[in-house]
């Protein structure tokens, strides 16, 4: 059963525990502190955006209700914990602290509050951070990192369609370098957060954000059914995605991999692997017969192939540089790619640097084809909330096979909850032949 308060929506978990509050914690197995339970167990329930009505309704005494309200509010106020930093000597992952008593965001009307259960981690989350003196500048401190998320909306932005305690994914943040989804709770822009499809696991949802969106609008604006795309990098983060949504939009689909990865782009739907290890790139595709043309390189690290992309490419064909390294010599090469004329002895083909956009009807998109099977999400690793300095670890090495995520509350959510209904982080049975209540954590 649910209870409404205005548009406040209260389980009947949350009830009892009210009610058995008010009569005085009958039953040894509550704990005396009933106060600290209710916020501890039921912050999801977000009993303090109503409580006089809650309150009244279940019946509690005045002077007690007040003391109650006092003590709920003031440890809402910081009823959330999150991952954050202030240094980035070396290195993000020696710096991060879990700050257990972070404040509530609060969201602006265009925003929706919403209670992570998980996010998958992308090179922009360590990498401009770290570039000496910028990073100091770009990234404000303290900062929570983390932009690709899944979770349940608290409070939806003022006019959105989506309700309170739906499923949605998306990017969190105003800030595209530390989104701050690292966090039990985050805010999202409304146009940064979809409804989670029927049938579509919230934890993969969350590996959509930056990297499938990368994918989709560096490859599905710029080709048409039936293309040859060569895509440099098909087993990361980007990759594993690009290779899927180039074949779902009907391209035939050539990438590059190491040895121990060329089954798994096969599996995603690549028609031929280059194997990096064993093959000079640029002469494997000049060698295969096929004008490609489009170019996505999700790497960065051989400028050479965008040098010589003429002798693989189409006239018209576009390069598109996702990947690459904050360093001095890349930055070089991208203004000279940039800017030097083929004329002058520069590239002979159109280049292009790309960052994603949100995009609502994207996102909608990408989560449509998960719920599809045309688009799945590969997840090399995953980790606790605890464990996310390991999880950046791991993802420096550059040799995670599709998404790193970390895991901020999915065991919350176990027991499956679609759009308009909620999943207590404890729910409380009442057995008919003893009426004690079972937790169930």
């Amino acid at each position: 059963m649910i209870h409404s308060c205005g548009d406040q929506l209260i389980s009947e978990a949350t009830w009892v525990l009210l009610l058995r509050l008010n009569r005085g914690y009958p039953g040894h197995d509550f704990p005396r502190d009933g106060i600290n339970f209710v916020m501890e167990k039921l912050t999801d329930q977000n009993i303090f955006w109503c409580l006089d009505e809650v309150l009244h309704e279940a019946g509690m005494p005045e002077e007690r209700s007040e003391s109650l309200k006092i003590n709920l509010k003031e440890k809402a106020e910081t009823a959330t914990g999150s991952l954050v930093y202030t240094s980035t000597t070396g290195g993000l992952d020696k710096n991060f602290r879990i700050n257990p008593s972070a404040p509530l965001p609060k969201p602006k009307p265009g925003q929706h509050l919403v209670q992570a259960i998980a996010t998958a981690l992308n090179p922009v989350d360590y990498k401009p951070a770290e570039i000496p003196v910028v990073g100091r500048l770009i990234v404000p401190k303290p900062a929570t990192p983390g932009i690709d998320f899944a979770g349940r909306i608290i409070v939806p932005a003022t006019g959105s369609p989506l309700k309170r305690g739906q499923l949605v994914f998306g990017m969190a943040g105003t800030n595209p370098l530390a989104g701050g989804a690292l966090a039990e709770f985050t805010l999202a822009e409304t146009e940064n957060a979809v409804a989670l499809p029927d049938g579509v696991d919230a934890v993969d949802a969350a590996t959509i954000g930056v990297a499938a969106l990368t994918a989709y609008q560096s490859i599905v604006p710029r080709v048409n059914k039936g293309d040859h795309v060569f895509i440099n990098g098909g087993s990361g983060g980007t990759g594993v995605f690009g290779i899927q949504i180039a074949k779902a939009v009907g391209c035939h689909v050539t990438t590059t991999c190491s040895t121990a990865n060329i089954e798994l782009c096969k599996s995603l739907g690549a028609d031929e692997v280059v194997d990096y290890r064993k093959q000079a790139v640029v002469e494997a595709l000049k060698g295969s017969g096929r004008t490609f043309d489009h170019v996505v390189d999700n790497v960065g690290a051989d400028l050479n192939l965008y040098w010589r992309c003429h002798e693989y490419t189409n006239p018209q064909a576009v390069y598109v540089m996702v990947g690459g390294t904050p360093s001095f010599g890349f930055a070089v090469g991208m203004f000279k790619m940039m800017l030097w004329p083929g004329f002058l002895g520069g590239g002979k083909r159109k280049f292009a640097g790309f960052f994603p956009k949100p995009k609502y009807e994207d996102l909608e998109q990408i989560g449509m084809w998960m719920k599809e099977a045309k688009v799945r999400a590969i997840i090399d690793q995953k980790f606790s909330f605890e464990q996310a300095p390991k999880a950046f670890e791991k993802l420096k090495t550059g040799r995670a096979k599709g998404k790193i995520v970390v895991d901020v509350a999915s065991e919350t959510y176990r027991k499956a909850c679609r759009a308009g209904n909620f999943c207590a982080e404890m729910e409380i049975h009442i057995t008919a032949h003893n009426r004690k209540d079972t937790y169930m954590p």
